[in-house]
């Protein structure tokens, strides 16, 4: 009963961490929506995005502790995640409000990494999706 209770909680994780992801996707969208009509704008937008995406990227974080703390090992959250260890490393390092992730989300590279993870977190939505879902109670609809 504990695995499955761990289970359930993982998979409430991985919900939560791709809910995450999808809400940076819209507000990335809206961003660049308003900054096309609001060239005038562009740095008032730019800054309040990073702030709600900084939030969303906590959540994120928030959700691979909680994989973590149900005893998954940094390898066995990035394969569940679909990401590599290093990127789990940092969420976990950001919740502990470490230099690392302080390092890790400066502008400069924040940018780049989205930008590579970007196109991989779109390849694996659905894959994601289907490993949460495999994780929930299947035999207990409701």
């Amino acid at each position: 009963m504990k695995a499955r209770e761990r289970e359930r909680i993982v998979g409430g994780a991985v919900r939560d961490y791709i809910g995450a992801w999808q809400a940076i996707m819209r507000v990335e969208a809206q961003r660049d929506k308003d900054v096309a009509a609001l060239h005038q704008q562009i740095e008032d937008v730019r800054s309040a995005a990073a702030e709600e995406i900084d939030g969303y990227q906590r959540s994120q974080a928030g959700a691979a502790a909680a994989m973590h703390a149900q005893g998954r090992n940094v390898d066995e959250i990035a394969e569940l995640l679909e990401a590599t260890p290093r990127d789990v490393r940092q969420l976990l390092a950001k919740t502990r409000g470490s230099d690392t992730a302080e390092q890790a989300t400066r502008p400069n590279e924040s940018a780049a990494q989205r930008a590579v993870s970007l196109a991989r977190h779109e390849a694996v939505e659905t894959s994601l999706r289907a490993v949460s879902l495999s994780r929930s109670e299947p035999n207990n609809p409701g």
